[in-house]
């Protein structure tokens, strides 16, 4: 085989690798996508109360991993019903911590520099401070 036949061939496996890892790439962004936007895999529900963001009764919160619409949301479930539909809020967290009185919201900025930050939400789910 000569050298500028070997050349050929690896420019051809070349191309074909770099091809089929495109269209993986492609393939899988696109599932993602069609998970993210699908309804929930578990029973969610809109708070009900305008001016709380969780309501006045005792509630588990926590970050909602459940895959499809809401995901890395802040939920919460009443705590005498933990598998009880969920109520999604629009607050995206990566951890939170709540009282009955605050909500503690922490993110985390990625980019080239990965940065975090942290919201302090009134029950109504005004920011209080910014950290």
């Amino acid at each position: 085989m000569t050298t500028r036949a070997r050349w050929l061939l690896v420019a051809v496996i070349g191309v074909l690798l770099l091809g089929g890892a495109a269209l993986y790439a492609v393939s899988a962004f696109t599932a993602a996508s069609r998970a993210e936007n699908r309804p929930s895999a578990v029973q969610t529900r809109a708070p009900e109360q305008q001016d709380s963001l969780f309501g006045d009764d005792p509630r588990v919160v926590f970050r909602n991993t459940a895959i499809g619409e809401g995901y890395g949301l802040v939920a919460s479930v009443p705590l005498d019903d933990p598998t009880g539909a969920r109520t999604v809020s629009d607050e995206a967290c990566d951890r939170v911590y709540s009282t009955q009185q605050y909500l503690m919201c922490l993110r985390i900025d990625r980019g080239v520099v990965t940065t975090f930050s942290a919201d302090l939400l009134d029950a109504a789910g005004g920011v209080q401070h910014t950290w």
